[in-house]
């Protein structure tokens, strides 16, 4: 269990894939509370990462060393003096991990197109707890907090990125595509999702927001069906509840490599092939 005493608001991500080597670059900037005096530690969640750098903004604070405890996925981050407490702290963590070969955190998968031609692409998958193999970070369900996601990678043509909120702002530089989303509302580590691939979607809308279903380029027009069930569903749901859908957007995408039959991402639900496209 994390200290009870430190309490995250939010976090803003970069994240730099490399489809190529598999190797992950990344850049938490994390805001977070202390309850209590005495402390000049901070331990987080975190496996296969290592810290680069962390500088804490606005305070005589310096950070020291990263010690790391790899039975408990954790990393403990020591500093020169103590927070203070009942203020907002931010601290900024440069970091290198890796995109993984098993189907948890943010991993890697590939499909084969019509053409015989391979597509490698990075999807996450971080229930229950696997948002520590792609960030540094409180993941536990009840350290609730904000995020804003932002991918940086090489547009092959047909690159895609998708995070659980619409994008905010585009920009390139140095031949790379920078993507930043939205913030997304207050929830936990393990609902987070982003993804970078070659994929293509079939578009609906349901109330004025935009519902898709994605696929591997060339099957796209195998999720109409899903799409199709996807909008009723959320005019049957808003019916029987009374509540209406209140996120900004639905995406809904079939990833090729996908150990769960889907795992509801807030804004982004994945699944596995077979579980969304039909032909």
């Amino acid at each position: 269990m994390l200290p009870d005493w430190a309490s995250p608001s939010s976090y803003s991500i970069t994240l730099v894939p490399d489809l190529i080597t598999f190797e992950l670059t990344g850049t938490v900037i994390l805001q977070f509370t202390i309850s209590e005096e005495g402390h000049d530690y901070l331990t987080l969640n975190a496996k296969n990462i290592t810290i680069n750098s962390v500088e804490v903004h606005d305070l005589d604070i310096s950070f020291d060393v990263a010690e790391y405890d790899d039975e408990h996925e954790m990393v403990t981050l020591k500093f020169t003096n103590e927070f203070p407490s009942d203020v907002e702290i931010e601290i900024v963590i440069e970091y290198d991990g890796l995109i993984q070969e098993e189907m948890a955190g943010f991993y890697r998968s590939v499909y084969t197109d019509n053409d015989g031609q391979e597509h490698w692409l990075a999807s996450t998958q971080f229930e229950p707890t696997a948002a520590r193999l792609a960030f540094p970070c409180f993941d536990e369900p009840s350290k609730k907090a904000t995020f804003i996601i932002t991918l940086d990678y090489i547009d092959t043509g047909n690159t895609v990125a998708l995070s659980n909120m619409p994008v905010d702002t585009t920009s390139n530089k140095n031949g790379r595509t920078i993507v930043t989303f939205q913030e997304t509302p207050i929830m936990s580590t393990y609902l987070v999702a982003f993804l970078v691939g070659d994929f293509s979607a079939v578009s609906g809308e349901y109330a004025g927001k935009p519902v898709k279903v994605w696929a591997p380029v060339g099957q796209e027009e195998q999720g109409q069906v899903a799409l199709e069930v996807a909008i009723a569903a959320f005019e049957f749901y808003e019916n029987f509840f009374g509540q209406p859908y209140t996120l900004p957007k639905a995406d809904l995408i079939a990833i090729p490599d996908f150990e769960a039959g889907a795992m509801e991402n807030w804004g982004l639900i994945t699944f596995r092939l077979t579980a969304l496209l039909y032909n």
